[in-house]
């Protein structure tokens, strides 16, 4: 248990962490909470400790949870707890299996399509992600694809948390999230997951911002899953960005 305190103060740089005895150990850390393995199907996303940002995502996480209810294309949420929130195990997130393992063609389809279902659904239950990207498509023991991380997410009578990183957000006026912005997000996401790296993986983004503005985008016509063609048009045609 020291080694878990002193990992997690070093990389957070706050004050002694402890977790319930439940958690066996930490296995991941990020911005709305820790993330800690209970045994080989549960995990705990706990709360960091007197953070009221981390307070605040995890508990719109929960309120997001109880809204989607269960699907099969969706972490499974199991319970809300006085640490957090505890959710089903995950191997890992799709980003970094594809940096770590040599996938086919036929996967990456697979994950596409469920990620597509995913997140019709979500927006069926009035729920706005709000950070589609690849980080956030998790795969099972069985390699299917499941959505998660739904801190900064909102509904209909809640304002969004957090907002895309640059290459998966739609240029607009208003950075208020909508289905197009959703679809945007997912057309970069199915990029990513088909070319195994990030829309402009080598631009900063300032630049990455400036070519969506200017209505230029990556080239997809080599990828085979032409669905990516799809979310970055609308049904006339005409780039999202466009006027």
């Amino acid at each position: 248990m020291g080694s878990q305190q002193q990992t997690y103060q070093r990389i957070t740089k706050t004050r002694v962490f402890t977790p319930p005895k439940e958690v066996e150990y930490i296995v991941g850390f990020g911005t709305s909470g820790i993330v800690g393995a209970i045994n080989d199907y549960e995990v705990l996303k706990m709360y960091k400790t007197d953070d009221q940002h981390s307070i605040n995502e995890i508990n719109r996480e929960i309120l997001i949870y109880k809204i989607l209810g269960s699907h099969e294309n969706i972490i499974g949420f199991i319970e809300a707890t006085e640490r957090g929130i505890k959710l089903e195990r995950m191997k890992g997130n799709i980003r970094t299996y594809i940096e770590s393992n040599e996938v086919d063609i036929t996967d990456r389809v697979k994950w596409c399509k469920q990620m597509c279902i995913g997140m019709a659904y979500i927006h069926e239950k009035g729920v706005f992600h709000c950070d589609i990207n690849a980080s956030n498509m998790f795969l099972d023991k069985n390699l299917n694809l499941k959505i998660g991380d739904f801190a900064g997410s909102c509904s209909e009578n809640t304002e969004p948390l957090v907002m895309e990183d640059a290459r998966y957000t739609l240029p607009r006026d208003n950075y208020t999230p909508n289905v197009k912005s959703e679809i945007f997000a997912l057309g970069s996401t199915m990029y990513e997951i088909m070319q195994g790296k990030k829309p402009y993986n080598n631009l900063d983004d300032e630049e990455v911002e400036k070519r969506y503005r200017s209505q230029e985008f990556p080239d997809t016509s080599n990828i085979q899953y032409m669905g990516v063609q799809l979310c970055r048009r609308d049904g006339s045609g005409d780039m999202f960005g466009g006027s």
